[in-house]
């Protein structure tokens, strides 16, 4: 593991919270495929339009560009361990209240929970690895293979659980609430910042006057 970390370029004392980064990246992969997967289920179960169940990925991404805003102001307000624990328990908090009612209430409302942390974490994934490592490109490469590897394994996962756990489905989402309790107790306990910025350090928000900027938010 050591080995590893050094060919990341990845010092000592950060291996904890980049490994960390890796892990959490991992289950945002499972969440990414595993809501498209439940979707037919969920359907049925809340007695969805097909047009409604789609509406439901529409409430996901809605809480993942909100998450994308706020991530930009949030960590300089109440500093960015505080910001990445407020929401990314959404994770946990959502696949188990999607478990727990039919009611197409819940559904929206675990779906923007789920997309509130997924655009929370991806942020702060990507920043921390990029961050702590040397070798960026490289860190920032094998960390979108670990999300890979989680989307990949995620619909094997559901279908695992749906032929052979008794409680179906809601196993999957189960086992990813506690794998998303896991890495927010991770999170919590590792040395991530969460100072606040200063009066001195307010941003003059130049960016938003680039022509750039907008291009690459667009897209």
């Amino acid at each position: 593991m050591k080995r590893f970390f050094t060919r990341i370029g990845v010092a000592d004392k950060d291996r904890a919270i980049v490994g960390t980064m890796y892990f959490t990246f991992f289950v945002s992969g499972l969440v990414a495929i595993i809501l498209g997967a439940l979707l037919p289920v969920l359907q049925t179960e809340g007695n969805l339009t097909y047009t409604q169940s789609g509406a439901l990925f529409s409430f996901h991404q809605a809480g993942n560009l909100c998450a994308v805003v706020l991530s930009s102001f949030l960590p300089y307000l109440i500093g960015k361990k505080n910001a990445t624990l407020i929401f990314g328990i959404g994770i946990t908090i959502g696949m188990l209240v999607m478990t727990v009612s039919s009611n197409p209430l819940i559904y929206v409302l675990a779906f923007v929970l789920t997309g509130l942390a997924r655009g929370t974490l991806s942020n702060v994934c990507n920043a921390t690895v990029s961050e702590k490592s040397t070798k960026s490109v490289i860190a920032l490469n094998l960390l979108h293979s670990v999300f890979a590897i989680g989307a990949l394994l995620s619909p094997f996962l559901l279908y695992l659980c749906s032929k052979h756990f008794v409680f179906a489905w809601r196993g999957a989402a189960w086992m990813i609430a506690v794998l998303g309790s896991v890495f927010w107790v991770l999170i919590a306990k590792s040395d991530m910042s969460n100072s606040k910025g200063g009066k001195e350090r307010n941003p003059r928000f130049r960016d938003i006057q680039s022509a750039g900027f907008w291009l690459s938010t667009a897209t």
